[in-house]
């Protein structure tokens, strides 16, 4: 399958840098109804994500993760053959949950049940009252499925072939609450940021005033006519809430006074014409920064995008 956590985990990582925060304008899903997807996830040091691919194809965002079929990898396009199921076209949203080796992810979109079963038949695994497993390309993990409606999927990716169980029964409540409202976000623990290092290299100077605190949330989406990133740190007092809001301007403020020495000015068509906008404030216990994101940078990527 071409539709896979290394996929989804980099369109997470474009969600966390603020890459395709435009979105917001085309689409705004309810956040009562991601709440219910959330809901089965598995509880732990998660990181916890949402993604409205419907969104992302509304505002033709879509292509800076697919590639022309001819650049796709024979495994996939066999999939979809067999299938009919093609994430691009198919899938409208996904809520998933990633720690350590395990990936679990509710699915909203169109399947054809009768297909994939098939298809799993035919690679070497099975499926069981409509719970199916098949073994991955790599040596011990699984993907494990099953129908929580006709269009959701329950799936996980793991070493345990049955670990898609988990997602069986919905909780009481989202493992973080009421999840944000935009089409786009990401969240994480703090402990599991300071581990992030496939963060690009101009936005680490951010994460260290923010990787002692309890939850960091990084949401996409809109104000007014314009496309902005939203961070929400969730401190444990606010004495500290106070004291990373101060870091992070102070860290924006270094950053445009190292561009000014060289005689340069921040360019909106990369990082730079971000992260030297971000404006941070503090109340009680909650950090908010918020950073403008050009139309320029999300042209360049897509201009970009292989």
């Amino acid at each position: 399958m071409r539709f896979r956590p290394w996929h989804l985990a980099w369109l997470l990582m474009l969600v966390a840098t603020g890459v395709v925060g435009g979105v917001y304008l085309w689409r705004v899903r309810s956040a009562s109804e991601v709440a219910r997807l959330a809901a089965r996830l598995p509880r732990g040091e998660f990181t916890v994500a949402h993604i409205d691919l419907r969104a992302l194809r509304a505002a033709g965002l879509l292509r800076v993760l697919a590639r022309p079929d001819g650049e796709q990898e024979a495994e996939y396009l066999d999939f979809v053959r067999e299938t009919g199921f093609d994430y691009a076209r198919d899938l409208d949203t996904v809520v998933a949950a990633f720690g350590g080796e395990e990936t679990f992810a509710l699915l909203v979109g169109r399947f054809d049940w009768r297909r994939l079963i098939a298809f799993v038949n035919g690679r070497g695994g099975d499926c069981y009252n409509g719970f199916c497993r098949v073994p991955s390309g790599k040596p011990n993990r699984w993907f494990s499925f099953f129908a929580v409606t006709p269009s959701i999927m329950g799936l996980a990716v793991s070493r345990d072939s049955w670990a898609a169980s988990a997602l069986l029964d919905e909780q009481a409540s989202a493992p973080l609450g009421l999840p944000p409202p935009q089409p786009l976000w990401v969240t994480f623990s703090g402990a599991t940021l300071r581990r992030a290092s496939w963060l690009p290299a101009g936005t680490r100077a951010f994460v260290t005033p923010i990787a002692a605190a309890e939850r960091v949330t990084v949401a996409l989406g809109a104000s007014g006519s314009a496309y902005e990133a939203v961070l929400e740190v969730q401190c444990r007092t606010a004495e500290e809430a106070s004291r990373i809001a101060r870091q992070l301007t102070e860290v924006t403020e270094a950053l445009n006074r190292m561009i000014r020495l060289e005689n340069k000015e921040p360019n909106p068509r990369d990082l730079s014409g971000v992260l030297t906008a971000g404006v941070f404030t503090s109340r009680e216990t909650r950090v908010e920064g918020r950073w403008p994101v050009p139309a320029e940078f999300l042209q360049a990527l897509a201009e970009g995008s292989e």
